[in-house]
């Protein structure tokens, strides 16, 4: 996860490469997204302008390191990035905004969130919605352009605000289980 230039840029590939199973080299960079702190020498190797060329000539002849990279990119991948962990870190980010802000006062009061929103002129706000379809795996952007469209996005919110979306849950489930057969297999073996 090289950058575009010699200064360091940021770039999505990174999470990428983490998915697919890479051996990560990660530029030395001064910009961190949440997961950073959970990430180790076991993780990934970390390069910069000055010794780019020697670590990746290291690591071409370490077999050893190269297939404990892999496997733990997989483990970052699994435990760091997979839907329901950014579902899970969005969701205590927020909730943490909402503490500190003191958001509840309004967002959990629906009667209170409807006299704000009948306020807003949505239709110069300029707002778009995402519609998510779990089935077709699909995100369709709407606009909204009357005040009733936000009243209906916002009471379904205050419904059940913990509610875990059904593709987070999904994913949770499939962490668990794989998890629970990992745990089985190292029993047996």
């Amino acid at each position: 996860n090289l950058p575009g230039s010699v200064s360091g840029s940021y770039s999505r590939n990174l999470n990428h490469l983490w998915s697919v199973g890479s051996v990560v080299m990660m530029w030395d960079a001064p910009f961190v997204e949440f997961y950073y702190p959970a990430l180790s020498d076991e993780t990934h190797v970390t390069v910069d302008i000055d010794n780019a060329a020697e670590k990746f000539a290291a690591l071409r002849r370490d077999e050893e390191r190269q297939r404990k990279l892999l496997a733990n990119a997989e483990r970052v991948s699994q435990e760091l990035l997979c839907p329901s962990c950014l579902e899970s870190y969005w969701r205590k980010l927020i909730r943490r905004y909402r503490s500190y802000f003191r958001l509840d006062a309004v967002l959990d009061d629906r009667e209170t969130l409807r006299r704000l929103l009948a306020g807003l002129d949505v239709a110069k706000l300029k707002l778009v919605a995402l519609d998510v379809s779990t089935k077709w795996k699909l995100v369709s952007p709407r606009f909204l352009t009357e005040p009733g469209q936000l009243q209906q996005i916002a009471d379904a919110a205050t419904v059940d605000p913990d509610a875990t979306p059904a593709p987070a849950k999904m994913w949770k489930e499939r962490r668990a289980k794989k998890k629970k057969a990992s745990e089985t297999a190292a029993d047996i073996s």
